[in-house]
């Protein structure tokens, strides 16, 4: 009721001008009003519609601008760029640097509301070009705006630094305009360059900052939304207490849950909160959230925390179950965020205008020109495709490994606390030592096909870090080992040594020029650089100590001519530098 009393009181006032008079104040009313109610400047502008045939050109271009303006700002999606290429042609000749500057980003709002993305940055970039920072009218509010989507734009075509460049001058045009919000929220978002590289330090950091300015500024709710991106860090840091104050003010001052303390969307959050809880021992309010997961439509974090979950809960078949389940879960959405962001390349590069745009100058630069722009494009979006395909088979794989390491790890758990608990029957119950018995060999064999899984993914992928897992996997199947009477066997050091040669290809050449694979000489020195003490490497071997000292001392006057055992790591670090790093 409030604006439609403002948009009549604007018309009358209107009315009563004539001529020309009338459009001009109601341009400028219109104006006035753009950025913080740019419903009600369409409103007026609207209202000109019938009139527009009789204005002069001037007032013409300027009502065509104000009214892409104010259909922009109120999230209209624009599918031609006739108009707005009119504008800038116009605004280049005859408008001041505001104007200019307008019609520029208009025309990159369109290019990529239809698909372009290089052509929108190339119009931002000349929007924000055209702009005078030094002049009292500069127009910061849409510098900010135009900013703020050059980031988006980065973010989308992961290019951290240029997205952070963007940020930090969104996060300065909106303080030049006394936005502090914006201003904040411009700073905020910074938390997305850290996360494409994996450095949470600094989000930590910026979300501290951005929380400590919103409140400042006395904005208790999104001081709490804030908090969300350090949840998960703090969970991951094994930082509960934190994590628990955090979980508490979003829940308590965020504003996105409703009476009864359910959030309205964004399930995701059950996630981390069911991490919480299972840290903490809660082990049914771990399952109840995870559940809400699968309800929600994330059954890959769902089947993931309920894995974890009932690892700690020591039902192997569960357990079995959600492996299988989240593995199922994680190819569905590889395979589902890999036909996503094959489509958002493609929409983002919509080389097909670009072949029309190119066969229309085709008169004006000749022939060939345009065959090797069509060419070149073409290849682009081929590179472009190929590049998301192979990020997203590396990012699988690497998902792939950590789900077979996770696996391992529960089952490995599970493993130890049946052993102890057979052990501790000591043939007192015939029945339940068989049963736990037959328990073990179960979890021994699925402990066994997945470290199989996992030499196997390594020799056959030649991924680095996937062969550095394999290596973590082997140091911890062989501290399993380091208990007397349980020696590894040949297979097994078999395996261990091709892992070696694969991820450390220097090492081995090194050993084995002087040594067999299999002597006790080459297994002290892979055991030594897995960080094995003198008493594991002993009872690995089933040997003393005396003997893997005399080994040691051997081995590093033969490959480094040092008579003592003490150098022999240090000897082989120096030698390998960071290869083995």
């Amino acid at each position: 009721m409030k604006r439609l009393s403002y948009i009549i009181t604007i018309i009358l006032i209107l009315a009563a001008c004539a001529g020309s008079g009338r459009e001009r104040a109601a341009l400028d009313a219109a104006q006035a009003v753009i950025n913080d109610r740019p419903d009600s400047a369409l409103a007026i502008l609207d209202s000109l519609e019938p009139s527009s045939n009789e204005f002069p050109r001037p007032a013409l271009r300027r009502w065509q601008l104000l009214r892409l303006m104010a259909q922009n700002k109120c999230d209209t999606v624009f599918r031609s760029d006739s108009l707005q290429r009119v504008l800038t042609e116009y605004y280049d000749r005859h408008g001041t640097p505001n104007e200019q500057m307008w019609a520029h980003y208009l025309l990159g709002r369109a290019y990529f509301d239809m698909g372009e993305a290089p052509m929108a940055l190339e119009c931002f970039q000349k929007a924000v070009e055209s702009a005078d920072t030094t002049a009292g009218s500069c127009d910061f509010c849409t510098l900010t705006a135009i900013y703020g989507q050059m980031a988006d734009l980065y973010h989308l075509q992961y290019l951290p630094d240029n997205e952070m460049e963007a940020l930090k001058k969104s996060e300065l045009s909106a303080m030049k305009d006394n936005d502090t919000v914006a201003s904040i929220k411009a700073y905020e978002l910074r938390i997305r360059p850290y996360f494409l590289k994996n450095d949470t330090d600094s989000m930590m950091l910026v979300m501290s900052e951005a929380r400590r300015r919103y409140l400042e500024a006395g904005d208790r709710k999104r001081a709490a939304r804030a908090v969300y991106s350090a949840i998960s860090i703090l969970l991951d840091r094994r930082q509960y207490d934190d994590a628990k104050k955090y979980l508490d003010t979003y829940e308590r001052e965020s504003g996105n849950f409703d009476g009864k303390g359910e959030l309205f969307s964004g399930g995701f959050y059950y996630y981390d909160k069911g991490r919480y809880m299972l840290a903490m021992g809660q082990r049914d309010s771990a399952l109840s959230c995870f559940r809400r997961l699968v309800k929600s439509g994330m059954p890959e974090a769902a089947y993931k925390g309920l894995l974890s979950t009932y690892g700690e809960l020591n039902e192997a078949d569960s357990v079995m179950k959600y492996a299988l389940l989240f593995a199922a879960a994680n190819d569905s959405s590889y395979l589902h965020v890999n036909q996503e962001n094959i489509q958002r390349v493609t929409a983002m590069y919509d080389y097909g205008r670009q072949r029309q745009l190119a066969l229309q100058r085709q008169s004006e630069a000749g022939r060939w020109r345009d065959g090797a722009v069509i060419i070149i494009l073409s290849s682009i979006l081929a590179i472009s495709i190929l590049v998301y395909r192979n990020k997203l088979s590396s990012l699988k794989k690497q998902k792939d490994i950590e789900a077979l390491v996770h696996t391992k790890e529960t089952l490995q758990s599970l493993l130890e606390k049946k052993r102890h608990e057979t052990v501790s029957l000591n043939g007192k119950n015939a029945r339940l030592q068989r049963s736990h018995n037959e328990q073990v060999k179960k979890l021994e064999l699925q402990i066994d096909i997945l470290s199989r899984q996992l030499i196997g993914n390594a020799q056959e992928k030649g991924d680095t870090e996937e062969q550095k897992l394999a290596i973590q996997d082997f140091k911890d199947r062989f501290k399993e080992y380091s208990v007397p009477n349980r020696p590894p066997t040949e297979e097994d050091w078999e395996r261990v040594s091709t892992a070696f040669r694969l991820c450390h290809p220097e090492f081995h050449r090194l050993v084995t020029a002087s040594y067999a694979v299999g002597s006790e000489h080459a297994r002290v020195c892979m055991m030594l650089m897995m960080d094995f003490s003198e008493r594991m490497m002993a009872l690995t071997l089933n040997v003393d100590g005396k003997h893997i000292d005399r080994r040691k001392r051997q081995a590093n006057k033969k490959l480094f001519g040092e008579d003592r055992a003490g150098s022999l790591r240090e000897n082989l670090l120096r030698l390998l530098g960071q290869q083995w790093a």
